[in-house]
C-alpha cells in the first residue's frame, strides 16, 4: 500500500520539541505538533474501486482485476489484495496477505510532494476461494505446492508464488512513494502509493517515481 511533517519544517519542528512552548513574558502559548506520518497512516485505507492490473506471465492471464486494503498501526503494515474474475469486482477467487513492518525515510525527490517508505515484509499468505482458481496455483507451484485446495491459508513467505509475489527471501524490503492527500481526521482523505510496477518484485529493485492513478480512501 510517504509523507513526514507536511507543515512545519524539520528544524523548527525541533526547536519546538525541545522548547515545548512560545510567547513572551509569562504568557507562554503551548503549540501544537504536526502529526507524523506515521501517525496519520495509522488506520485502514481501501481502494475506492475495482482496480486493473497487468501480470507478466504466459501462465497467468494478463489482465487481472483486484482491490488493495492497507492497515497501518505507526509502525506495522498488513496489505490484503483480492484478486477478481470479473471487472466488477464482484467474484473473488483468491486474496493474498502481507504484513511486516515500515519506516518512513526523506521526502522523495520524485514523485514531487511524495515521501519515500519502506516496506518489511514478515509473512506472505495466499487463501485460495473458489476451486477454480485451483489449477493456477497448481500450475505456478503457488508456494512450493501443487496440490491447493479452496479455504486453507497457505504461508508461502519462503518458497513465494511467482508471478503473484516473491518470497521473503527474495525480496524483503519494498521501496515506495506515497502521500496523504485530505484531512485524515474526516472523510475523504486518500492516501496515494507509487506506481505498481508490472514484475511482482518491481519494488524489491527501485523505488517508483510516479504516484499510482489508484488513490486509497480511508475509512
Amino acid at each position: 500500500m510517504r509523507l513526514r511533517h507536511l507543515g512545519l519544517g524539520g528544524l523548527a519542528v525541533a526547536v519546538l520539541a525541545l522548547a515545548g512552548t512560545v510567547g513572551c513574558g509569562s504568557g507562554e502559548v503551548m503549540m501544537p505538533m504536526e502529526a507524523t506520518l506515521n501517525q496519520k497512516l495509522v488506520g485502514t485505507w481501501r481502494s475506492s474501486a475495482c482496480e486493473l492490473g497487468i501480470m507478466a506471465s504466459v501462465t497467468l492471464p494478463t489482465s487481472i482485476y483486484f482491490q488493495r486494503e492497507y492497515k497501518f498501526t505507526e509502525t506495522d503494515w498488513t496489505a490484503t489484495a483480492s484478486i477478481f474474475v470479473d471487472q466488477l469486482c464482484a467474484s473473488s477467487v483468491l486474496r493474498s496477505t502481507v504484513k511486516g513492518t515500515y519506516t518512513v525515510g526523506a521526502a522523495a525527490s520524485t514523485p514531487a510532494g511524495g515521501t519515500e517508505l519502506d516496506f518489511n515484509y514478515a509473512e506472505r499468505k495466499v487463501l485460495l476461494l473458489q476451486p477454480l482458481g485451483a489449477q493456477i496455483l497448481n500450475g505456478i507451484m503457488c508456494g512450493g505446492m501443487s496440490s491447493w485446495t479452496a479455504g486453507v491459508d497457505v504461508d508461502v513467505s519462503t518458497k513465494g508464488c511467482l508471478p503473484l509475489m516473491p518470497s521473503n527471501i527474495a525480496c524483503p524490503k519494498e521501496y515506495d512513494v506515497g502521500k496523504i492527500d485530505g484531512d485524515v481526521k474526516t472523510s475523504g482523505a486518500t492516501l496515494t502509493l507509487g506506481t505498481r510496477p508490472m514484475s511482482p518484485d518491481g519494488l524489491c529493485k527501485a523505488r517508483p517515481t510516479t504516484f499510482s492513478t489508484a488513490p486509497l480512501a480511508k475509512l
